[in-house]
C-alpha cells in the first residue's frame, strides 16, 4: 500500500480541485449555450461573468495548491535521503479521548534527545505539547504509548542510543497515574504541569 504523505494529500486535493472545475466550467457553458440559443442575452451576459469569476478564483486555488504541492515534495524528497526517526506516539487520559501524533526526529536532534529515555520523551512532550509548562493539554495525563521506526539507518546505528534502548527494554510504555510513575516517569514530567491532575489508579473518576 502507498504511504499517504502530507505530498500526496495535497496532490489529491490538487486533482479533486481540477475536477471540481472542470466539471463547473462545462455546466456553466451549456447554461449559456442555452441562454443564448434562446436569445436570453441577459442571462448569457450574467453567465459569462459568473464563469470569468471562476476562472479567477479556480486559477488562484490551483496556483496555491501547485505552489504547496511543489514545497512539499522538496520537502519529502530531502527526508528520503535523510537519517530520521519516526515516531506515533498515542496519548490517554483520564477525562477525554486519546490522542495521536506523528513525529520526526531528524539526525541532528539524535545525540542531545536520544541520551536517554527521559531525554528521548522530553523531546516528545516538547514536541507534541509545545505550550507546557505555561498551558498544556495533558494535565489529566495517564499513559504514552509509542512505536518508533527508523529510516536510512543501519539496526546497528540505530539501537547504540542508549534512549533507544531503554525504551525498548520498556515496551514503549509510560504510565503517569501518582501510584504507578517510578523515577523515569517523574523524570520525564518534572518542572511541568503535565499529568498535574492525574488521578492515582485505582480512584473513582468524578
Amino acid at each position: 500500500m502507498k504511504k499517504l504523505t502530507t505530498g500526496s494529500i495535497i496532490a489529491l486535493e490538487h486533482e479533486q480541485v481540477n475536477k471540481e472545475y472542470k466539471k463547473k466550467k462545462s455546466k456553466n457553458r451549456k447554461l449559456w449555450k442555452k441562454a443564448f440559443d434562446s436569445n436570453n442575452h441577459s442571462e448569457a451576459l450574467l453567465l459569462m461573468d459568473e464563469q470569468i469569476k471562476m476562472d479567477n478564483d479556480y486559477a488562484k486555488k490551483i496556483k496555491d495548491l501547485t505552489e504547496r504541492l511543489q514545497v512539499l515534495t522538496a520537502k519529502e524528497n530531502i527526508l528520503d535521503k535523510e537519517k530520521t526517526i519516526s515516531v506515533n506516539v498515542i496519548f490517554t487520559y483520564d477525562h477525554k479521548e486519546q490522542d495521536m501524533i506523528d513525529l520526526i526526529m531528524f539526525e541532528s536532534e539524535f545525540i542531545s534527545c536520544l541520551k536517554s529515555e527521559i531525554t528521548f520523551l522530553k523531546w516528545v512532550l516538547n514536541s507534541s505539547f509545545p505550550d507546557h509548562p505555561n498551558t498544556c493539554d495533558a494535565l489529566d495525563l495517564v499513559k504514552i504509548s509509542m512505536c518508533i521506526s527508523n529510516h536510512n539507518i543501519s539496526e546497528e546505528e540505530f539501537l547504540k542510543f542508549k534512549g533507544i534502548q531503554e525504551f525498548l527494554s520498556r515496551g514503549g510504555k509510560y504510565y503517569f497515574q501518582p501510584n504507578q510513575r517510578d523515577k523515569v516517569e517523574n523524570a520525564i514530567i518534572e518542572n511541568t504541569d503535565i499529568a498535574s491532575e492525574t488521578k492515582p489508579l485505582g480512584l473513582k473518576k468524578n
